[in-house]
């Protein structure tokens, strides 16, 4: 009697390792996407419905795009944690700045205000190098 109880409950242990080890890579892999979300706003700082938000995968270059809801909110899901991105949004002739999302930002909930402003505001200025002395 004792000893099928004791094959009993080895049944039992093995089965839930299996279960556990077999649901590992349904969770690790649910574990490595990223969701970015956020709102676009205009220069005064209202929401900007119906904005174009881009979003470029930085190694691949694909580039994903949505367009704001009513409220100026925007999200892209089950991204890859393991890339690189850039994002930004463009409303008619205003445009966001671009902004970054390294893969080393272990955050799989990633919130990324865009503020549309003027073409020309939106552009980064590239650092200037310093002449050489020779």
């Amino acid at each position: 009697m004792r000893a099928r109880q004791t094959r009993q409950a080895l049944a039992g242990l093995l089965l839930g390792a299996a279960l556990f080890v077999s649901v590992l890579p349904v969770a690790a892999q649910q574990a490595s996407k990223r969701l970015i979300l956020g709102q676009v706003l205009d220069p005064k700082s209202k929401a900007a419905a119906s904005a174009i938000v881009y979003l470029k995968n930085s190694t691949t270059k694909e580039q994903l795009t949505v367009v704001t809801n009513k409220d100026g909110r925007y999200q892209f899901t089950a991204l890859d944690m393991k890339e690189d991105y850039e994002i930004y949004a463009e409303s008619g002739e205003l445009k966001s700045r671009l902004r970054k999302v390294s893969q080393f930002d272990t955050r799989d909930r990633i919130v990324i205000n865009l503020t549309l402003q003027a073409a020309e505001e939106s552009k980064k200025e590239a650092p200037k190098e310093e002449e050489k002395k020779g």
